[in-house]
Protein backbone atom coordinates (compact mmCIF):
# COMPACT_ATOMS: atom_id res chain seq x y z
CA UNK A 1 0.00 0.00 0.00
CA UNK A 2 1.25 3.49 -1.16
CA UNK A 3 0.31 6.02 1.71
CA UNK A 4 1.03 8.90 -0.13
CA UNK A 5 -0.56 7.93 -3.42
CA UNK A 6 -2.90 10.21 -5.10
CA UNK A 7 -5.79 9.02 -7.92
CA UNK A 8 -7.76 11.48 -10.03
CA UNK A 9 -11.19 10.00 -10.65
CA UNK A 10 -13.21 10.70 -13.65
CA UNK A 11 -16.83 10.01 -14.49
CA UNK A 12 -19.31 11.43 -16.81
CA UNK A 13 -22.22 10.98 -14.08
CA UNK A 14 -22.25 10.92 -10.84
CA UNK A 15 -21.04 7.38 -9.39
CA UNK A 16 -23.82 6.56 -6.76
CA UNK A 17 -26.00 3.34 -6.34
CA UNK A 18 -27.32 3.74 -9.63
CA UNK A 19 -23.93 3.73 -11.14
CA UNK A 20 -22.91 0.92 -8.77
CA UNK A 21 -19.65 -0.48 -10.58
CA UNK A 22 -18.26 3.44 -10.20
CA UNK A 23 -19.77 4.19 -6.85
CA UNK A 24 -17.81 0.82 -5.30
CA UNK A 25 -14.07 1.26 -6.97
CA UNK A 26 -13.99 4.96 -6.00
CA UNK A 27 -15.00 4.06 -2.31
CA UNK A 28 -12.98 0.86 -2.35
CA UNK A 29 -9.75 2.80 -4.02
CA UNK A 30 -10.85 5.33 -1.20
CA UNK A 31 -9.29 3.27 1.68
CA UNK A 32 -6.19 2.67 -0.30
CA UNK A 33 -5.03 5.81 -1.87
CA UNK A 34 -5.94 9.58 -1.76
CA UNK A 35 -8.59 9.94 -4.35
CA UNK A 36 -9.81 13.01 -5.98
CA UNK A 37 -13.01 12.98 -8.00
CA UNK A 38 -13.92 15.32 -11.28
CA UNK A 39 -17.38 14.28 -12.15
CA UNK A 40 -19.46 15.44 -15.29
CA UNK A 41 -23.18 15.93 -14.00
CA UNK A 42 -26.59 16.62 -16.05
CA UNK A 43 -29.17 16.90 -13.72
CA UNK A 44 -29.71 18.40 -10.21
CA UNK A 45 -30.16 14.79 -9.19
CA UNK A 46 -27.24 13.68 -10.57
CA UNK A 47 -25.01 16.68 -8.82
CA UNK A 48 -26.59 15.53 -4.99
CA UNK A 49 -25.34 12.34 -5.49
CA UNK A 50 -21.77 13.25 -6.68
CA UNK A 51 -21.51 15.40 -4.14
CA UNK A 52 -22.34 12.66 -1.77
CA UNK A 53 -19.15 11.16 -2.96
CA UNK A 54 -17.14 13.98 -0.16
CA UNK A 55 -17.29 11.49 2.14
CA UNK A 56 -14.81 9.22 0.71
CA UNK A 57 -12.84 12.07 -1.52
CA UNK A 58 -9.99 14.98 -0.71
CA UNK A 59 -11.98 16.57 -3.48
CA UNK A 60 -14.71 16.71 -5.28
CA UNK A 61 -15.77 18.91 -8.34
CA UNK A 62 -19.05 18.63 -9.90
CA UNK A 63 -18.99 19.82 -14.04
CA UNK A 64 -22.64 20.36 -15.32
CA UNK A 65 -23.15 19.54 -18.73
CA UNK A 66 -26.31 21.16 -20.50
CA UNK A 67 -28.74 19.16 -22.65
CA UNK A 68 -28.11 21.96 -25.63
CA UNK A 69 -24.33 21.33 -25.43
CA UNK A 70 -24.71 17.64 -25.75
CA UNK A 71 -26.81 17.34 -28.43
CA UNK A 72 -24.51 20.30 -30.23
CA UNK A 73 -21.76 17.37 -30.22
CA UNK A 74 -23.59 15.13 -31.56
CA UNK A 75 -24.41 17.42 -34.57
CA UNK A 76 -21.27 18.31 -35.05
CA UNK A 77 -19.73 14.92 -35.02
CA UNK A 78 -21.94 13.37 -37.09
CA UNK A 79 -19.74 13.61 -39.76
CA UNK A 80 -16.61 12.61 -38.17
CA UNK A 81 -15.24 9.33 -37.35
CA UNK A 82 -16.16 9.98 -33.18
CA UNK A 83 -19.45 7.82 -32.38
CA UNK A 84 -22.05 9.53 -30.97
CA UNK A 85 -21.71 7.77 -27.68
CA UNK A 86 -18.35 9.59 -26.22
CA UNK A 87 -18.73 12.73 -28.78
CA UNK A 88 -22.24 13.33 -26.44
CA UNK A 89 -20.09 14.08 -23.56
CA UNK A 90 -17.77 16.70 -25.14
CA UNK A 91 -17.23 19.67 -22.56
CA UNK A 92 -14.40 22.24 -22.57
CA UNK A 93 -15.81 22.54 -18.56
CA UNK A 94 -14.64 19.63 -18.26
CA UNK A 95 -10.80 19.69 -19.60
CA UNK A 96 -10.61 23.12 -17.72
CA UNK A 97 -11.46 21.23 -14.28
CA UNK A 98 -9.33 18.27 -14.83
CA UNK A 99 -6.07 21.04 -16.10
CA UNK A 100 -6.85 22.96 -12.87
CA UNK A 101 -6.68 19.99 -10.21
CA UNK A 102 -3.28 18.57 -12.07
CA UNK A 103 -2.18 22.35 -12.05
CA UNK A 104 -2.75 22.40 -8.02
CA UNK A 105 -2.40 18.84 -7.18
CA UNK A 106 0.57 16.17 -8.06
CA UNK A 107 -1.14 13.05 -9.02
CA UNK A 108 0.25 9.25 -9.07
CA UNK A 109 -2.37 8.20 -11.29
CA UNK A 110 -5.86 8.71 -13.19
CA UNK A 111 -9.01 6.71 -13.73
CA UNK A 112 -11.10 7.19 -16.23
CA UNK A 113 -14.51 5.36 -16.02
CA UNK A 114 -16.46 4.52 -19.18
CA UNK A 115 -15.82 5.53 -23.01
CA UNK A 116 -17.68 8.82 -21.68
CA UNK A 117 -14.83 9.90 -19.77
CA UNK A 118 -12.00 8.20 -21.15
CA UNK A 119 -11.19 11.09 -23.87
CA UNK A 120 -10.28 13.46 -21.08
CA UNK A 121 -7.93 11.27 -19.77
CA UNK A 122 -5.97 10.55 -23.21
CA UNK A 123 -4.11 13.47 -23.00
CA UNK A 124 -2.80 13.61 -19.74
CA UNK A 125 0.97 13.56 -18.83
CA UNK A 126 2.77 13.00 -15.80
CA UNK A 127 0.69 10.54 -14.46
CA UNK A 128 -0.68 6.72 -15.47
CA UNK A 129 -3.53 6.69 -17.13
CA UNK A 130 -6.43 3.91 -16.95
CA UNK A 131 -9.33 3.45 -18.15
CA UNK A 132 -12.45 0.93 -16.96
CA UNK A 133 -14.62 0.37 -19.90
CA UNK A 134 -16.86 -1.63 -17.78
CA UNK A 135 -17.49 -3.75 -21.20
CA UNK A 136 -17.41 -3.20 -24.40
CA UNK A 137 -19.46 -0.80 -26.38
CA UNK A 138 -19.44 -2.04 -29.78
CA UNK A 139 -20.01 -5.83 -28.51
CA UNK A 140 -23.54 -4.17 -27.39
CA UNK A 141 -24.21 -2.12 -30.62
CA UNK A 142 -23.53 -5.52 -32.18
CA UNK A 143 -26.60 -6.68 -30.20
CA UNK A 144 -28.73 -4.25 -30.53
CA UNK A 145 -28.22 -4.09 -34.42
CA UNK A 146 -29.26 -7.80 -34.56
CA UNK A 147 -32.10 -7.89 -32.18
CA UNK A 148 -33.69 -4.20 -33.07
CA UNK A 149 -36.00 -4.17 -35.51
CA UNK A 150 -37.25 -0.19 -35.14
CA UNK A 151 -36.47 1.61 -37.90
CA UNK A 152 -34.30 4.69 -36.14
CA UNK A 153 -32.32 2.49 -34.02
CA UNK A 154 -31.28 0.08 -36.83
CA UNK A 155 -29.44 3.31 -38.46
CA UNK A 156 -28.45 4.47 -35.99
CA UNK A 157 -26.32 1.63 -35.24
CA UNK A 158 -25.35 1.17 -38.21
CA UNK A 159 -23.91 4.60 -38.67
CA UNK A 160 -22.34 3.92 -35.22
CA UNK A 161 -20.92 0.31 -34.88
CA UNK A 162 -17.91 0.89 -37.23
CA UNK A 163 -17.15 4.01 -35.25
CA UNK A 164 -17.24 2.16 -31.91
CA UNK A 165 -15.35 -0.67 -33.44
CA UNK A 166 -12.37 1.51 -34.23
CA UNK A 167 -12.50 4.21 -31.76
CA UNK A 168 -12.96 1.89 -28.68
CA UNK A 169 -9.92 0.10 -30.02
CA UNK A 170 -7.69 2.85 -30.62
CA UNK A 171 -8.91 4.27 -27.26
CA UNK A 172 -7.29 1.43 -25.22
CA UNK A 173 -4.30 1.48 -27.31
CA UNK A 174 -3.89 4.99 -25.56
CA UNK A 175 -4.11 3.79 -21.51
CA UNK A 176 -1.01 2.83 -19.71
CA UNK A 177 -3.97 0.08 -18.34
CA UNK A 178 -7.36 -1.38 -19.41
CA UNK A 179 -9.90 -2.30 -16.98
CA UNK A 180 -13.19 -4.67 -18.44
CA UNK A 181 -16.02 -6.86 -16.32
CA UNK A 182 -16.08 -9.82 -18.26
CA UNK A 183 -13.52 -12.20 -20.59
CA UNK A 184 -15.82 -11.82 -23.37
CA UNK A 185 -15.67 -8.29 -23.19
CA UNK A 186 -11.79 -8.64 -23.07
CA UNK A 187 -11.67 -10.10 -25.89
CA UNK A 188 -14.00 -7.86 -27.99
CA UNK A 189 -11.37 -4.55 -26.92
CA UNK A 190 -8.52 -6.12 -29.20
CA UNK A 191 -6.28 -4.35 -27.69
CA UNK A 192 -3.14 -6.25 -25.35
CA UNK A 193 -3.26 -4.06 -22.11
CA UNK A 194 -6.50 -5.24 -20.81
CA UNK A 195 -7.28 -6.92 -17.61
CA UNK A 196 -10.65 -8.10 -15.98
CA UNK A 197 -12.05 -6.69 -13.30
CA UNK A 198 -15.59 -8.18 -12.45
CA UNK A 199 -18.42 -6.62 -11.04
CA UNK A 200 -18.93 -7.11 -7.72
CA UNK A 201 -21.88 -6.36 -4.71
CA UNK A 202 -21.62 -4.30 -1.56
CA UNK A 203 -22.34 -7.31 0.97
CA UNK A 204 -23.19 -5.15 3.33
CA UNK A 205 -25.47 -2.77 1.55
CA UNK A 206 -27.17 -5.76 0.13
CA UNK A 207 -27.94 -8.48 2.54
CA UNK A 208 -30.65 -11.11 3.58
CA UNK A 209 -33.23 -9.95 6.57
CA UNK A 210 -32.35 -13.33 7.96
CA UNK A 211 -28.98 -13.79 8.55
CA UNK A 212 -28.84 -15.76 11.65
CA UNK A 213 -27.85 -18.72 9.59
CA UNK A 214 -26.87 -16.38 6.60
CA UNK A 215 -28.61 -18.23 4.05
CA UNK A 216 -32.60 -18.60 4.04
CA UNK A 217 -34.53 -21.46 4.39
CA UNK A 218 -37.94 -22.33 3.51
CA UNK A 219 -39.99 -21.99 6.92
CA UNK A 220 -38.00 -18.34 7.06
CA UNK A 221 -39.45 -17.28 3.54
CA UNK A 222 -42.39 -14.95 4.59
CA UNK A 223 -39.99 -13.06 6.48
CA UNK A 224 -37.55 -12.55 3.46
CA UNK A 225 -40.15 -12.16 0.92
CA UNK A 226 -43.21 -11.13 2.92
CA UNK A 227 -45.15 -10.38 -0.64
CA UNK A 228 -46.74 -13.43 -1.85
CA UNK A 229 -47.07 -13.98 -5.57
CA UNK A 230 -44.85 -10.49 -6.32
CA UNK A 231 -42.35 -10.67 -9.11
CA UNK A 232 -39.91 -7.75 -9.69
CA UNK A 233 -37.96 -6.14 -12.66
CA UNK A 234 -35.65 -3.90 -12.46
CA UNK A 235 -32.83 -1.26 -14.04
CA UNK A 236 -32.49 2.00 -15.48
CA UNK A 237 -34.91 2.22 -18.30
CA UNK A 238 -32.91 4.79 -20.13
CA UNK A 239 -30.82 1.76 -21.32
CA UNK A 240 -31.93 0.46 -24.65
CA UNK A 241 -31.28 -3.39 -23.45
CA UNK A 242 -33.44 -2.54 -20.19
CA UNK A 243 -36.33 -1.20 -21.94
CA UNK A 244 -36.03 -4.04 -24.53
CA UNK A 245 -36.49 -6.62 -21.73
CA UNK A 246 -39.42 -5.09 -19.79
CA UNK A 247 -41.26 -4.79 -22.62
CA UNK A 248 -40.44 -8.15 -23.85
CA UNK A 249 -41.49 -8.87 -20.03
CA UNK A 250 -44.46 -7.25 -20.08
CA UNK A 251 -45.98 -8.05 -23.19
CA UNK A 252 -44.50 -12.14 -23.43
CA UNK A 253 -43.77 -13.38 -20.23
CA UNK A 254 -45.63 -11.85 -17.94
CA UNK A 255 -49.20 -12.81 -19.74
CA UNK A 256 -48.23 -16.88 -19.61
CA UNK A 257 -47.28 -16.34 -15.38
CA UNK A 258 -50.65 -14.88 -15.07
CA UNK A 259 -52.32 -17.91 -16.87
CA UNK A 260 -50.61 -20.21 -14.92
CA UNK A 261 -50.62 -18.42 -11.73
CA UNK A 262 -53.01 -15.77 -11.46
CA UNK A 263 -52.85 -13.81 -8.42
CA UNK A 264 -49.11 -12.85 -9.56
CA UNK A 265 -48.41 -9.39 -9.27
CA UNK A 266 -45.37 -7.54 -11.28
CA UNK A 267 -43.06 -4.46 -10.18
CA UNK A 268 -41.01 -2.78 -13.03
CA UNK A 269 -38.31 -0.30 -11.20
CA UNK A 270 -36.22 2.04 -12.52
CA UNK A 271 -35.94 5.58 -13.98
CA UNK A 272 -37.13 6.80 -17.20
CA UNK A 273 -39.54 3.96 -18.02
CA UNK A 274 -40.50 4.61 -22.19
CA UNK A 275 -44.30 5.52 -22.74
CA UNK A 276 -44.56 1.68 -23.69
CA UNK A 277 -43.66 0.32 -20.20
CA UNK A 278 -45.49 2.99 -18.68
CA UNK A 279 -48.82 2.26 -20.72
CA UNK A 280 -48.62 -1.12 -18.76
CA UNK A 281 -49.38 -0.10 -15.24
CA UNK A 282 -52.34 -1.92 -14.51
CA UNK A 283 -54.09 -3.90 -11.62
CA UNK A 284 -51.46 -6.28 -11.13
CA UNK A 285 -48.59 -4.91 -12.89
CA UNK A 286 -47.16 -1.40 -11.10
CA UNK A 287 -44.48 1.00 -12.78
CA UNK A 288 -42.64 2.78 -9.80
CA UNK A 289 -40.22 4.35 -11.69
CA UNK A 290 -37.20 5.92 -9.88
CA UNK A 291 -36.60 5.31 -5.81
CA UNK A 292 -34.37 6.42 -4.22
CA UNK A 293 -33.71 3.12 -2.45
CA UNK A 294 -34.05 -0.33 -4.40
CA UNK A 295 -33.57 -2.58 -0.96
CA UNK A 296 -37.07 -2.47 -0.09
CA UNK A 297 -38.86 -3.07 -3.29
CA UNK A 298 -36.40 -6.12 -3.38
CA UNK A 299 -37.69 -7.40 -0.24
CA UNK A 300 -41.20 -7.58 -1.58
CA UNK A 301 -40.15 -9.81 -4.32
CA UNK A 302 -40.32 -13.02 -3.97
CA UNK A 303 -38.76 -13.62 -7.40
CA UNK A 304 -36.49 -11.22 -9.34
CA UNK A 305 -36.55 -11.54 -13.10
CA UNK A 306 -34.19 -10.57 -15.61
CA UNK A 307 -35.41 -11.59 -19.52
CA UNK A 308 -32.55 -9.36 -21.26
CA UNK A 309 -32.37 -10.22 -24.75
CA UNK A 310 -28.97 -8.30 -25.63
CA UNK A 311 -26.34 -8.11 -23.08
CA UNK A 312 -22.55 -7.24 -21.93
CA UNK A 313 -20.39 -7.15 -18.97
CA UNK A 314 -22.01 -8.63 -15.62
CA UNK A 315 -25.51 -7.30 -15.03
CA UNK A 316 -25.80 -6.15 -11.13
CA UNK A 317 -29.43 -6.82 -11.35
CA UNK A 318 -29.01 -10.07 -10.87
CA UNK A 319 -25.95 -10.00 -8.52
CA UNK A 320 -28.07 -7.44 -5.99
CA UNK A 321 -31.27 -9.89 -5.18
CA UNK A 322 -28.60 -12.64 -5.17
CA UNK A 323 -26.87 -11.26 -2.51
CA UNK A 324 -30.39 -10.58 -0.42
CA UNK A 325 -31.32 -14.43 -1.17
CA UNK A 326 -33.80 -13.92 -3.43
CA UNK A 327 -34.01 -16.37 -6.47
CA UNK A 328 -33.27 -15.19 -9.57
CA UNK A 329 -34.89 -15.87 -13.29
CA UNK A 330 -33.26 -14.60 -16.57
CA UNK A 331 -31.76 -15.47 -19.67
CA UNK A 332 -28.73 -17.57 -20.95
CA UNK A 333 -27.52 -14.22 -22.66
CA UNK A 334 -27.26 -12.01 -19.76
CA UNK A 335 -25.22 -14.66 -17.70
CA UNK A 336 -22.56 -15.01 -20.33
CA UNK A 337 -19.83 -13.46 -18.20
CA UNK A 338 -20.55 -15.15 -14.86
CA UNK A 339 -19.63 -18.46 -13.56
CA UNK A 340 -23.05 -19.39 -12.61
CA UNK A 341 -24.59 -22.70 -12.84
CA UNK A 342 -28.09 -22.58 -14.07
CA UNK A 343 -30.53 -24.83 -12.06
CA UNK A 344 -28.50 -24.37 -8.90
CA UNK A 345 -27.84 -21.02 -8.47
CA UNK A 346 -30.73 -19.24 -10.63
CA UNK A 347 -32.87 -20.29 -13.44
CA UNK A 348 -32.96 -19.42 -16.50
CA UNK A 349 -35.45 -19.27 -19.81
CA UNK A 350 -34.47 -18.41 -23.29
CA UNK A 351 -37.92 -17.73 -24.60
CA UNK A 352 -41.44 -16.45 -23.20
CA UNK A 353 -42.52 -20.36 -22.56
CA UNK A 354 -39.38 -21.65 -20.82
CA UNK A 355 -38.94 -17.97 -18.67
CA UNK A 356 -41.88 -18.20 -17.19
CA UNK A 357 -42.64 -21.64 -16.28
CA UNK A 358 -39.21 -21.43 -13.37
CA UNK A 359 -40.89 -18.08 -12.34
CA UNK A 360 -44.22 -20.15 -11.43
CA UNK A 361 -42.20 -22.79 -9.98
CA UNK A 362 -40.59 -20.36 -7.80
CA UNK A 363 -44.17 -18.70 -6.75
CA UNK A 364 -45.36 -22.38 -5.96
CA UNK A 365 -42.77 -24.66 -4.48
CA UNK A 366 -41.13 -23.12 -0.84
CA UNK A 367 -38.37 -25.43 -1.10
CA UNK A 368 -37.13 -24.75 -4.73
CA UNK A 369 -37.43 -21.20 -3.76
CA UNK A 370 -35.34 -21.52 -0.51
CA UNK A 371 -32.38 -23.74 -2.55
CA UNK A 372 -31.93 -21.70 -5.32
CA UNK A 373 -31.76 -18.36 -2.81
CA UNK A 374 -29.46 -20.22 -0.45
CA UNK A 375 -27.15 -21.18 -3.86
CA UNK A 376 -27.56 -17.96 -5.23
CA UNK A 377 -26.30 -16.00 -2.04
CA UNK A 378 -23.34 -18.79 -1.55
CA UNK A 379 -22.40 -18.08 -4.94
CA UNK A 380 -22.37 -13.77 -4.44
CA UNK A 381 -19.90 -14.15 -1.64
CA UNK A 382 -17.65 -16.69 -2.89
CA UNK A 383 -17.10 -14.63 -6.54
CA UNK A 384 -18.17 -10.94 -6.11
CA UNK A 385 -17.60 -9.35 -2.80
CA UNK A 386 -16.81 -5.55 -4.19
CA UNK A 387 -14.49 -5.49 -0.84
CA UNK A 388 -11.79 -8.29 -2.26
CA UNK A 389 -11.91 -7.15 -5.88
CA UNK A 390 -11.24 -3.60 -5.08
CA UNK A 391 -8.58 -4.42 -3.28
CA UNK A 392 -6.68 -6.46 -6.09
CA UNK A 393 -7.40 -3.43 -8.08
CA UNK A 394 -6.02 -1.84 -5.50
CA UNK A 395 -3.07 -4.01 -5.36
CA UNK A 396 -2.34 -3.32 -9.24
CA UNK A 397 -2.52 -0.16 -8.73
CA UNK A 398 0.22 0.07 -6.28
CA UNK A 399 2.42 -2.11 -8.50
CA UNK A 400 2.05 0.36 -11.75
CA UNK A 401 2.71 3.46 -9.37
CA UNK A 402 6.06 2.26 -7.85
CA UNK A 403 6.88 0.62 -11.25
CA UNK A 404 6.38 4.46 -12.56
CA UNK A 405 8.29 5.55 -9.10
CA UNK A 406 11.11 3.28 -9.84
CA UNK A 407 11.53 4.41 -13.25
CA UNK A 408 12.37 8.01 -12.80
CA UNK A 409 14.92 7.22 -10.92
Amino acid sequence: MTDAAHLLFLTSYAPSTERPRAYNILRGLARHFRVSLIAQVRSTHEQAAAEQMREYCDCVEVVRLSRARAWLNCLLHLSTRVPLRAAYFFNPRMRRAIARRLASEQYDLAHAEHMMAAHFAVGLRGVIRCFDTIDSIARLQEKILRRTRGAWQRVLSLEELPKLRRYESRLCRQFDCVLTSTEADRRALRAPNVRVVPNGVDLDYYKPLTETTGRPSADSQCETVPEPDTILFYGRLSYVANADAAVYLLRKIFPRVVAKHPTARLLVVGPSPPRSVRAAASSNIAITGRVDDVRPHLRRACVVVCPMRFAVGTQNKILEPMAMGIPVVTTSEAITGMLVGPGHHLLVGDDPETFARPVVRLLRDPDLWALIAANGLEYVRQHHDWRGIVDDLAELYTELIAGRVGAQR
